[in-house]
């Protein structure tokens, strides 16, 4: 793709994750527990650690900030973070994979996914470097679609409200998960709650 195409690429990313952002920014969140909750998983070349909530009554968002510190070399095993909601055996998640090879720089992918199988999978645009803490805001709606706001430094350089990317589940999630594997994710704030309009 040549450079005048990838820029109006951008652009027409920025313009359509601003009209999401508007419409976003006139809602309310409201934590659930009223406090930010901080989580390090920090899991050795070829571990994996995980984060589970399985209560998501009355919640239909998360507000969460984080990093990547390190990343580790595994030769099965690239350094992988996931953001997951599941219900079933149905899963929408944003995954996040890189490489000690490529440098700090990790790769963003939505992806949903059914009984094992995938039903589609979308790149962000934007790579974004593992040592910049970037806020992530998830959101699902009572007709089960479920939306991934990235928004970190770099990113908003092109696109001043980041990108969002949307999935639609058969039926509401029941429980959030946040996992890793070779590095570690540092999730410096983590808020579960409600998003009203």
């Amino acid at each position: 793709m040549n450079i005048c195409k990838s820029a109006a690429l951008l652009a027409a990313v920025g313009a359509v994750s601003m009209a999401i952002a508007n419409a976003a920014s006139a809602q309310s969140f409201t934590s659930a527990t009223n406090t930010a909750q901080a989580l390090d998983l920090d899991s050795a070349a070829g571990s994996f650690s995980v984060w589970r909530a399985t209560d998501l009554t009355g919640v239909n968002a998360a507000h969460i900030r984080f990093d990547f510190p390190q990343m580790r070399s595994d030769p099965k095993w690239a350094p992988g973070f996931h953001y997951a909601l599941q219900s079933g055996d149905e899963i929408v998640q944003i995954t996040f994979v890189g490489s000690t090879k490529t440098g700090p720089i990790m790769v963003g992918t939505l992806e949903h996914l059914k009984g094992g199988k995938t039903v589609s999978s979308e790149d962000f645009l934007m790579p974004i470097n593992a040592s910049e803490e970037c806020g992530l805001d998830i959101d699902w709606s009572p007709a089960n679609e479920v939306a991934f706001h990235l928004k970190c430094p770099e990113m908003v350089k092109v696109s001043p409200t980041g990108e969002t990317h949307k999935a639609t589940m058969s039926s509401a999630p029941t429980a959030f998960q946040i996992s890793g594997s070779t590095g570690e994710l540092e999730v410096k704030s983590l808020q579960l709650g409600h998003l009203t309009p």
